[in-house]
């Protein structure tokens, strides 16, 4: 009789040990694998994220860039170029008017950005520099509050060249944004015109926006 107790009692012992086995890899196994599931996601994650968040990538001969205008005279624009944000509202270095971001055509890099007072009034030597621009060079603009005041004729000429067809047209508190360069015709460009029947924002028209893939300049 002790025999058989002695043999139950080893019997059950073993029996506890391959269950504990078993429970320990199958818990270790699902911890490994939601582990691997995690990196997994988060590469994933980072692999869906695109330069201005863009659906696609773009080819190596374009750059990524999203535009947005302002909103009304409260929330100020947004640049964003090959996944940088150059000029935004966060940064705090936009303005009323127009904001303006130049980058070398062929290797992507900024030149310059600026705010050009197109409400109140723009300094002569800003209108100088874009009167400079070089052959190649991108330009990138977005709106911020009303435009149309004060901006010259002769500026409106310098982004038609850019290849905006749109820029003439533009009226009191429109929104606007517009990606160019010299010789081309942009379809980077859209206006969203201030009416009262379909304004957003009160007395204000909602945000213009474009985005895209921008070839190189050479």
């Amino acid at each position: 009789m002790r025999n058989k107790v002695i043999i139950v009692y080893i019997a059950t012992v073993a029996a506890a040990t391959v269950m504990l086995k078993e429970f320990y890899h199958t818990k270790e196994y699902g911890r490994i694998k939601a582990i691997r599931f995690g990196i997994q996601t988060m590469n994933q994650s980072i692999k869906n994220v695109k330069k201005c968040d863009l659906s696609k990538d773009c080819p190596l001969s374009h750059y990524a860039l999203r535009i947005k205008s302002g909103a009304a005279n409260a929330v100020g624009p947004s640049i964003c170029f090959e996944g940088d944000i150059v000029m935004s509202h966060g940064l705090r270095n936009v303005g009323p008017g127009l904001n303006i971001v130049q980058v070398h055509g062929n290797n992507g890099t900024i030149k310059r950005f600026d705010c050009l007072d197109a409400k109140d009034g723009m300094p002569g030597d800003t209108l100088t520099d874009m009167i400079e621009i070089v052959p190649g060079t991108i330009v990138l603009v977005a709106s911020f509050d009303d435009v149309s005041t004060m901006m010259p004729e002769e500026l409106k000429d310098i982004l038609v060249r850019l290849g905006s067809t749109l820029v003439k047209r533009i009226k009191y508190r429109d929104t606007w944004v517009f990606a160019g360069s010299s010789g081309m015709t942009s379809p980077f460009e859209e206006l969203t015109p201030n009416d009262e029947k379909t304004n957003k924002y009160g007395g204000w028209p909602a945000m213009a926006e474009v985005s895209g893939c921008f070839p190189r300049t050479f």
